[in-house]
């Protein structure tokens, strides 16, 4: 080995270090598309451009040279970071065996994010293309139409988070990312780097693990933050499910004190109907009582009705004999 120092190539900082000039490469492409916008709309006339204030937008072809520009410049710019970062180390076996191992392609789920996207987008339109087909003609059609847009934009979810998981393993696979760093934290190599947190907590060792394995960082850093971001998300979910198992009880509360007040209200009502009837009809008798009095008057009165019928037939019986 030589006495120089560890240096950065910028082949090396593409390679190794492409998900964070990705990242630094958006900010930089945002300033550059809105600072040449402004020029542009105010050299040349708006209405050469159909009134707009940017080419950009009228032009959206121009964004992938302009984005590979960002890119590049933002390389260059962490090339100069890295190479200060590194630059005092000296290039001995080890530094240079974990320079090499830096300077390696990494696979990064969040790669997946627009290829996700673009497959949406061509499911979304070919489903819209179908239900708007069906819906143009009959009432089953569009009954039809419906389902398969329903059904479709529910299933395409399913499948494009399979289909994305599946090239995700196969790219980790592939590329073998993350497999040195998981076996040293695995054999404890960072344990002075990792925060105690994360060392007392019985899973910790297995959620960094997992959060590497899954592509979802590639440094040991990236992979305490995702340690951070799940049991955040598992103390969400404790939550939410504690407030979710409170709802269902307060609702069954809820349920059975409004049937025990319907309960208690329609038996009121009753009784006061049943009062009102009874002094109404009979001066305070009960409902039973006022339907036997009118039982034994309907009876008298339609005895007294029958005697007078059977009056009244013995005298025409009578005079019709005489003569």
């Amino acid at each position: 080995m030589t006495n120089s120092n560890i240096k950065w190539t910028f082949k090396e900082i593409v390679s190794g270090k492409t998900f964070l000039c990705i990242l630094l490469s958006i900010p930089v492409f945002v300033a550059v598309n809105a600072v040449f916008g402004a020029l542009i709309s105010s050299i040349l006339s708006p209405s050469y451009y159909g009134g707009s204030t940017s080419s950009f937008v009228i032009n959206p072809i121009f964004r992938v040279p302009v984005y590979i520009a960002c890119f590049f410049a933002s390389a260059f710019a962490l090339l100069g970071i890295m190479n200060l970062k590194d630059g005092k180390l000296p290039n001995t076996e080890e530094n240079a065996a974990a320079h090499k191992e830096k300077a390696k392609f990494k696979w990064n789920a969040f790669f997946l994010i627009p290829v996700g996207y673009v497959m949406l987008f061509v499911v979304m339109s070919v489903l819209k293309a179908v239900a708007s087909a069906l819906m143009a003609g009959s009432i089953g059609g569009a009954f039809l139409g419906a389902v398969i847009a329903i059904v479709g934009t529910v299933g395409s979810f399913f499948l494009i988070k399979a289909v994305l998981t599946a090239i995700n393993r196969a790219a980790m696979k592939k590329t073998r990312t993350n497999k040195t760093l998981i076996l040293d934290i695995v054999n404890g190599k960072y344990d002075n780097k990792i925060p105690k947190r994360v060392l007392q907590d019985r899973s910790g060792r297995l959620i960094l693990v997992s959060v590497l394995n899954a592509g979802a960082a590639n440094t040991l850093t990236g992979a305490v933050i995702g340690y951070y971001a799940y049991t955040a998300l598992e103390k969400l979910k404790k939550i939410a499910k504690k407030v979710a198992f409170g709802m269902v009880i307060l609702s069954v509360i809820t349920v059975f004190i409004g049937i025990e007040l319907g309960d208690r209200v329609g038996a009121q009502v009753r009784e006061g109907l049943d009062g009102a009837v009874s002094d109404q009809f009979s001066g305070g008798q009960s409902l039973d009582d006022v339907k036997d009095d009118f039982d034994r008057k309907f009876k008298k009165e339609h005895f007294k009705t029958d005697r007078e019928i059977k009056k009244l037939e013995n005298e025409i019986y009578r005079i019709k004999h005489k003569k």
